[in-house]
């Protein structure tokens, strides 16, 4: 850093000022890019919160406090929920800054326990999203698919699964009861 500013006292007096100059121009453009993602960001940041606090204010008013009982366990549990997943959010963001402050104190078992406190966190995470859609399981070998569906799978899901499929496949077929209906 001091050769380079031994260099810049070195040079003649207009050359300072075109690198002045130069540098006074790149900030101006670096800052103006700042300043037009920051207002980006803002609206979009807006548009995020504002939907976010629309959702909160129906859930709690048509579901939280619905005086229909499935409704207001429903919306508790999807509060429950959404908290849950924040917190440990920042369980996990916790944990990594620990692991990073560790890491540059050198205390090698600490990080050990926070990488896998870490790892814990993720997964327990991980259990709170919605995996219903066929998507997340198309990639999983269709031998240990079939029977873990088939293990955890509720019995009476599984009859209507296979009436469906076999009534869409073959008409004529009877259901799954055996018998034809007629």
């Amino acid at each position: 850093m001091t050769d380079l500013l031994n260099y810049l006292e070195g040079l003649s007096p207009f050359l300072q000022g075109v690198l002045g100059s130069a540098a006074f121009a790149l900030i101006v453009l670096f800052g103006r890019l700042a300043l037009r993602g920051v207002g980006h960001g803002g609206r979009s940041y807006f548009k995020f919160v504002s939907k976010d606090i629309v959702l909160k204010h129906i859930l709690h008013k048509e579901y939280v406090r619905s005086r229909r009982l499935p409704d207001a366990i429903w919306g508790n549990f999807f509060v429950i929920t959404q908290a849950l997943h924040w917190s440990i959010n920042a369980a996990a963001m916790l944990v990594f800054i620990f692991a990073v402050s560790s890491l540059l104190e050198g205390k090698w078992l600490h990080l050990l326990g926070f990488y896998l406190a870490l790892n814990a966190l993720l997964e327990a995470n991980s259990w709170l999203k919605d995996r219903s859609d066929e998507k997340h399981i198309a990639y999983l070998d269709s031998e240990t698919k079939k029977e873990l569906l088939e293990k955890f799978y509720p019995k009476e899901s599984l009859v209507a699964v296979d009436t469906a499929a076999n009534s869409t496949h073959n008409q004529d077929a009877p259901p799954a009861g055996g018998a034809p209906v007629s």
